[in-house]
């Protein structure tokens, strides 16, 4: 994981089962890179038994934390696991957003997922009164981007992947759902370039290694100014 997370500058992690190896990574990207990273992580979030943290890790050299980590109160109660975000700038030209991680309950088909997809509408909202900085959503939504269940967030913001898939089919080279994506609203910010990292080829390694040792969905990313993209 390490080796992959080392080829970007502020990366979004969901399913954080135990937040305490956060640090642990933290540490394995330092001794790849030899340079300085932070990290900070949410406590364990969900309904009942199961739960999960959020956590972003970035490279101290590139990215700056101007604070306001939080994760959002949800008055309505939608969300089985509250989105979590912190305020971050671009070390090399200073543009400053306030970058969210959000990973939508899953559940037993689309009509599970469709109440926190259409919540997220509200919680753009919030992000773009709380904090004065465009906002950047990123997470596994669990649902494509074409869905009618996204109306109301796309009168505000738009996906920036909209082709290709994300989560890792068993069969190596093939990708079976575009679940990941990021969301922004138009003109907010310089945004140079983004994509689909596709790991496994970068490791060369087969889709079943990387399902058993890094994950079964590809990073989604994108790029800022004058970055030229995935190191």
């Amino acid at each position: 994981m390490a080796e992959v997370l080392s080829r970007f500058d502020l990366i979004a992690v969901q399913e954080v089962m135990k937040p305490q190896v956060i640090k642990r990574l933290e540490q394995r990207l330092e001794s790849v890179t030899n340079e300085g990273w932070s990290s900070l992580a949410s406590d364990t979030i969900g309904r009942g038994s199961y739960k999960e943290a959020y956590a972003f890790i970035w490279r101290d050299a590139e990215v700056s934390f101007e604070g306001g980590a939080v994760v959002y109160l949800d008055p309505g109660d939608v969300f089985a696991r509250e989105p979590f975000s912190a305020l971050f700038a671009d070390r090399d030209d200073g543009q400053r957003f306030v970058y969210a991680s959000v990973h939508i309950l899953y559940g037993d088909g689309k009509a599970d997922r469709t109440p926190e997809i259409r919540a997220l509408a509200d919680y753009w909202q919030w992000l773009e009164e709380s904090f004065d900085a465009p906002a950047v959503l990123a997470g596994d939504f669990n649902m494509t981007p074409d869905e009618p269940a996204w109306r109301a967030l796309g009168q505000n913001a738009r996906p920036l992947i909209t082709h290709g898939a994300t989560t890792l089919s068993s069969h190596d080279n093939r990708f079976a759902n575009l679940y990941d994506n990021i969301w922004v609203r138009p003109g907010r910010l310089d945004i140079a370039g983004s994509g689909i990292a596709d790991f496994p080829s970068w490791l060369n390694i087969t889709h079943e290694t990387a399902r058993k040792t890094v994950s079964d969905h590809a990073p989604v990313y994108i790029t800022l100014g004058q970055t030229r993209g995935a190191r």
